[in-house]
């Protein structure tokens, strides 16, 4: 009894960290994090992600210790820009897909505290078939320039 126990508690938590592997085909590049404007509860992240697997690749979600972490695309519709969550943003493989300003974006909400010029923040990519991107030692930058 005890021996099967172990045995399913053993598959369970193998099975866990397969689900949770780092997805190592997909590289981000020119990552940033925007300051927080004072008494503002929200930033945005900013980054370009390459695809090196052979199929493509789709981005569910991202999390932070710092708030809510969103998928985020802008759209100008006449004289207004509007922004939308996106519930999944494609990365075709071996491309790249840029979250810029004026585009797809990841928004951190509900900031627990302000992020300052040379902060360091991380966040992890969550993928569709269950893999991670770590993100660690993001730079916090003071404008939209990189």
């Amino acid at each position: 009894m005890k021996k099967s126990i172990f045995i399913s508690l053993f598959l369970a938590v193998f099975a866990m960290f397969l689900n949770a592997r780092e997805n190592e085909l997909v590289i981000a590049e020119d990552v940033f994090v925007l300051a927080s404007a004072p008494h503002t509860k929200n930033t945005a992240v900013f980054l370009k992600l390459s695809n090196h697997n052979s199929e493509d690749v789709v981005l569910i979600g991202a999390e932070s210790t710092l708030g809510e972490a969103q998928l985020h695309t802008s759209k100008k519709e006449g004289a207004k820009i509007t922004m939308q969550k996106l519930a999944e943003v494609m990365i075709k493989a071996h491309a790249t897909h840029e979250f810029k300003h004026g585009g797809d974006h990841i928004m951190i909400m509900g900031l627990s505290k302000p992020i300052k010029e040379g902060d360091l923040v991380d966040l992890v990519l969550i993928f569709k078939d269950g893999s991670t991107l770590t993100l660690d030692k993001i730079p916090a930058r003071s404008v939209m320039a990189h």
